[in-house]
C-alpha cells in the first residue's frame, strides 16, 4: 500500500537531487534559447509515496568499494514488481501515446 498523505516526506537527500535536476533541466532548455524544448517529469513525490521505492544500496556511488556490508537492504526498485519504474513507464507510454506538445 501507498503512504497516505503526510504520512512520508521526501527526505533531505532527495530533496537535494531534485533540486539539482530542476537546475539542470532549466539550464539545459536556456543554452539554445530555448528552441529545444527539454521537459522532466517530477516523479519525487510518487516515488516517496512509494514503500518499495527506495534504491537501496545503489544510491552511493561504488556501494561495495569497502567490502559487502553484512546486511544488506532490499532493493526493491529492481526486483519487486509492479513497482516505481513500473508506474514511470506507463506514464511515459501515456505522454507518447497522447503525443503532448
Amino acid at each position: 500500500m501507498p503512504y497516505t498523505e503526510g504520512e512520508r516526506e521526501v527526505d533531505a537527500t532527495h530533496a537535494q537531487l531534485r533540486s539539482i535536476v530542476r537546475e539542470e533541466t532549466a539550464a539545459a532548455a536556456a543554452t539554445d534559447g530555448g528552441a529545444t524544448r527539454v521537459e522532466v517529469l517530477d516523479v519525487t513525490k510518487l516515488a516517496t509515496m512509494r514503500p518499495d521505492g527506495h534504491p537501496s544500496v545503489y544510491m552511493k556511488r561504488d556501494p561495495f568499494a569497502r567490502g559487502v556490508p553484512e546486511r544488506l537492504q532490499s532493493d526493491c526498485l529492481h526486483f519487486c514488481l509492479p513497482g516505481p519504474v513500473d508506474t514511470f513507464n506507463e506514464i511515459l507510454l501515456q505522454l507518447l501515446l497522447t503525443k503532448r506538445e
